[in-house]
């Protein structure tokens, strides 16, 4: 799973880096996207929850989504795998214009859309992969992740579709689903499942993105504003990040945080170090078994010239000298590991809950000294080295999730200028004329969001952290054109 996490996560920070929607002005630095919405002023619905992106209590029913969501991979609903360009034409659907979509070629799975509609509404999600993950750990696969994007996709052109036709509605419907799901996906163990949702969650505002600009379309201030907070929450993928050491040395854990030890066996040692190896911790498992028996042999040797170190941080955690002479030196050297690993992980994921400026510079102060590399047999992994190796990037997953919560409050602006323009009859000048609704900060910096107006046009900015070059990944422009 953690080579796994680490390509997935490589591919959606770039997704999440992409630009917001298909329609744009060429930007003044190729490099920084620029968003053209071309909008009408347009005052709160009534009542103001008319249109909600996220189910209303009433709505939901009692059960578990992910029965629904995993029924929506019924073969007999995704027939479309038999077109070996269907893909090719789903990019096509997404990426002209609206205007240039024809309907009638489309053919969408509907039988999977109603399931996955059917998920929306159910008043919880439990992937169940808990027991699976602390069993497995690294090695458990996750296949269905990639289901998941597929079947937002799916939802994004049939939201296209729906705008196509006219069906504000039910194009509205789409997006509120493709949320949900991208919601509870923050719900699972893994933050490949958090990172995924977050990607979801992207692709569905680029559509609402695409809404907003459409004759008539309702104001979503208030929709966006009840939005939850954050709309995919990774602390279970971050809880779910430790299971690493459940799987590669079973109760152990345990052990340093109070049940009395008992003795690893030898077979018992032997997996675990194995488990090492499968890790890349020392020789891949695919070379020939007699050279991983030599790499086995080293591998012991060098964790257990560990032995003295590993002993003092777990004695220093109140675990006696006595205790510990009675277990094998390299169980005493994984012990350590582990409390090392617990010590620094959750030094890092406490920050999380601080806004993200002060979290984002606590992090990084912390991550720069984290003797980072790769372990091998000629780097002794003992006490101290494995745990910052296996260590995720807290900080690259806490900037996708604000990435994603700065698109909700900069689309919150978007929604308040044309709520004030209906009110006054002209578009604001100044940031400060908008005082029909509060505006929020800009989550990435906790500062105001950059307002500038010249002619026709309004530019909602992002702005680059203090201190930080302006990129794609922290700086963007919402360009208002007024119809």
């Amino acid at each position: 799973m953690r080579f796994v996490q680490t390509c997935l996560f490589s591919f959606l920070l770039v997704l999440c880096g992409e630009k917001f929607c298909q329609t744009q002005e060429k930007p003044a630095k190729p490099s920084l996207p620029v968003v053209l919405l071309k909008v009408q002023p347009k005052d709160e619905p009534r009542p103001v929850f008319r249109y909600p992106l996220f189910p209303e209590t009433r709505d939901l029913v009692f059960g578990n989504a992910a029965q629904s969501y995993y029924r929506a991979f019924s073969p007999e609903w995704m027939t479309y795998h038999k077109d070996k360009d269907y893909f090719k034409k789903q990019e096509k659907w997404l990426s002209q214009p609206l205007a240039e979509l024809n309907v009638k070629e489309i053919n969408q799975p509907q039988g999977m859309l109603a399931q996955v509609r059917e998920a929306s509404l159910r008043s919880h999600c439990d992937w169940d992969m808990v027991a699976k993950l602390k069993k497995e750990g690294y090695l458990m696969l996750l296949p269905d992740v990639q289901g998941m994007r597929e079947i937002a996709r799916a939802l994004s052109v049939d939201c296209r579709v729906r705008l196509k036709q006219g069906d504000v509605e039910g194009a509205i419907g789409d997006i509120r689903t493709g949320l949900v799901l991208g919601h509870h996906l923050g719900n699972g163990p893994t933050l490949i499942q958090s990172l995924v949702g977050i990607a979801i969650s992207r692709i569905m505002f680029t559509r609402l993105e695409e809404l907003i600009q459409q004759e008539g379309s309702p104001n979503f201030y208030w929709a966006l504003t009840a939005l939850p907070t954050p709309l995919v929450d990774i602390r279970q993928g971050f809880g779910g990040e430790a299971f690493f050491f459940e799987s590669t040395f079973p109760g152990l854990r345990e052990m340093v945080y109070g049940k009395p030890p008992r003795a690893y066996s030898q077979e018992e040692i032997d997996k675990s170090v194995g488990e090492l190896i499968g890790l890349g911790a020392s020789a891949s498992i695919n070379e020939k078994e007699e050279k991983t028996a030599v790499d086995a042999r080293e591998l012991k040797n060098n964790l257990s010239k560990q032995s003295p170190s590993a002993k003092t941080l777990l004695q220093s955690h109140g675990l006696t000298a006595a205790v510990l002479d009675k277990l094998p030196a390299l169980q005493v050297v994984f012990m350590a590991e582990i409390l090392h690993y617990d010590l620094m992980y959750q030094d890092l994921v406490r920050w999380r809950h601080f806004p993200y400026p002060i979290a984002k510079q606590k992090i990084q102060e912390m991550e720069m000294k984290l003797p980072r590399g790769k372990a091998s047999l000629t780097s002794p992994v003992g006490t101290g080295y494995l745990a910052p190796v296996m260590l995720p990037s807290v900080g690259k997953c806490l900037e996708a999730s604000c990435r994603l919560e700065r698109q909700i409050a900069a689309l919150r602006v978007v929604e308040a200028a044309r709520l004030q323009a209906a009110r006054d009859g002209r578009w604001p000048d100044s940031i400060e004329q908008i005082t029909a609704v509060p505006l929020p900060a800009d989550p990435l910096t906790d500062k105001p969001f950059g307002f500038k107006k010249e002619g026709k046009k309004i530019f909602i900015i992002g702005s680059a952290p203090e201190g930080e070059p302006p990129h794609a990944g922290n700086y963007f422009t919402y360009l208002l054109e007024f119809k």
